[in-house]
């Protein structure tokens, strides 16, 4: 698998040549239903990996990195309750995943919590230069600005393309996963964080999120 990696073309074929390689959407069984609750962008649940965090939801679940594990994994809330399961992901190599929620949750097209969070208008792409700012864990909103699209990063697993470099300095380890808006348009997941940067110098690497719809045929939730 890891020569399949080593030579991926940018945008949209970057995230559908990761998920041909990795199996694509096999037939999980469906998720069962529970108590629920709302979902919306930043919010962490658990795998068997570690954290899975929620990008964006979508019309049946929804994208966030392949921290969230192998097709088929199974997302839980910390006291065990089923939130739904991995559809499509790109594991073990970095890049994006699809998790499908139950019918017991609530989607809503936003992100962040503190002071009721922001509403998802669209997925317009900022021009380099422009403002964006990420919902992390550690930090709450912090803010930067996009330097280049188009980057690589080389992953033991393989390198990934198609990425947007930025100035957000994230907390490396803790931060991956969060999502990355400008303004009310979402742009992406943070796939490999730089911080943390107290004097700044910060190279945060983000997921687009556009590609990640592409991948699935799945259609951004909107206020």
């Amino acid at each position: 698998m890891r020569g399949t990696f080593r030579a991926l073309v940018t945008g949209a074929a970057v995230v559908a040549a990761l998920l041909a390689a990795s199996g694509g959407v096999t037939a999980a069984p469906s998720p069962s239903a529970g108590t629920g609750g709302e979902i919306r962008g930043g919010d962490a649940f658990l795998v068997d990996t570690g954290r899975c965090v929620v990008g964006f939801t979508v019309t049946e679940g929804f994208v966030a990195t392949s921290r969230c594990g192998p097709v088929g994994g199974e997302v839980r809330t910390t006291g065990g309750e089923l939130v739904g399961v991995v559809r499509g992901s790109t594991y073990p190599v970095p890049g994006g995943a699809w998790v499908e929620t139950t019918d017991a949750w609530t989607l809503s097209p936003s992100v962040g919590r503190a002071g009721g969070g922001t509403a998802v208008l669209g997925s317009t792409l900022v021009p380099m230069g422009g403002a964006v700012c990420a919902t992390t864990s550690t930090s709450g909103w912090r803010c930067g600005n996009v330097l280049a699209h188009d980057q690589s990063v080389a992953f033991p697993e393989g390198t990934v393309s198609g990425l947007t470099r930025t100035t957000l300095c994230s907390d490396h380890g803790r931060d991956e996963g969060t999502p990355v808006v400008s303004g009310n348009q979402a742009q992406g997941v943070l796939l490999l964080a730089s911080g943390p940067c107290p004097g700044g110098g910060g190279s945060d690497h983000v997921l687009p999120v556009n590609p990640l719809l592409a991948a699935w045929g799945l259609t951004l939730r909107t206020a």
